[in-house]
């Protein structure tokens, strides 16, 4: 499968807006001029608004409105379940302070799943802890009938859809109506899977050099360290920078340069 359409998701929470030119830049520099990043914005903000515009600059922007029953985080989180059950085209679910470094290896895992399965990466992050059988959210991709067929298939309507996911059921981690550190739309997709009897459909690519809930091939907020004799010679495959990207710019600085992203043409404040 081609993958050239990439779903996220924000909210006005500096974590995480700050992310959005500097991913979006990296999907269009790793997978093509021609791809296409579309990102939920939960906000009350208008159309007029500085922070909405220079977002816009960079991405295909859908504003929603934050729903009071649910924290914004989880409906940020969740939003990119429903962009992805929308796609009219393939797409994958990323997470906005994400970067590829290696976008071969991703194009490689894409190949490997075709319309009627789930692809997934990185769910040996989880072997041997309590939440295995679980897999990261981050570059889940598939077809779309398939992504509707998991997620949305009572073709329900975005408040509705969020608001029918009020329930636990494997981890206590699956209701949207949990707290924010209570909540995982991991433990939610493991759910949607389970009720739609798709656990045969999916296709799992796995990370290399695993650890527990991590790998040693990601350049990682966890234990910040960039070697850049090693990612000179490709020895990492993506990261999950330090964040607030603007508290962190120094030391984040060399990766960006390196991936060709402009930290002045590119950061939004």
């Amino acid at each position: 499968m081609n993958i050239k359409k990439f779903v996220t998701a924000t909210t006005d929470h500096s974590t995480y807006y700050q992310f959005c030119g500097f991913m979006s830049q990296n999907m269009r520099n790793k997978f093509g001029a021609d791809c296409k990043v579309v990102i939920a914005y939960i906000t009350n903000k208008d159309d007029a608004d500085e922070r909405y515009q220079n977002i816009s600059k960079f991405a295909e922007v859908i504003k929603i409105k934050p729903i009071p029953e649910i924290d914004i985080g989880i409906q940020a989180k969740v939003s990119r379940l429903w962009l992805a059950s929308q796609s009219d085209e393939p797409c994958a679910i990323v997470d906005v302070d994400w970067l590829a470094i290696d976008e071969n290896f991703f194009k490689q895992c894409f190949k490997r799943t075709d319309k009627e399965n789930l692809g997934v990466i990185g769910s040996n992050a989880f072997y041997n802890t309590p939440d295995q059988g679980k897999f990261p959210m981050n570059m889940v991709h598939t077809h779309p009938d398939t992504f509707k067929t998991i997620i949305n298939p009572r073709s329900l309507n975005y408040r509705d859809l969020l608001l029918s996911w009020n329930t636990n059921k494997f981890d206590g981690k699956e209701s949207v109506f949990n707290q924010f550190t209570g909540f995982s739309d991991e433990s939610l997709l493991r759910k949607m899977v389970a009720e739609t009897s798709m656990q045969n459909n999916i296709v799992h690519n796995e990370m290399p050099s695993h650890r527990p809930y991590g790998f040693s091939s990601r350049l990682d907020r966890s234990n910040w360290h960039i070697d850049l004799n090693r990612l000179s010679q490709g020895g990492y495959i993506d990261s999950q920078p330090l964040r607030p990207l603007n508290e962190n710019f120094e030391k984040v600085s060399p990766l960006l340069s390196y991936l060709g992203l402009d930290l002045q043409e590119l950061f939004i404040d």
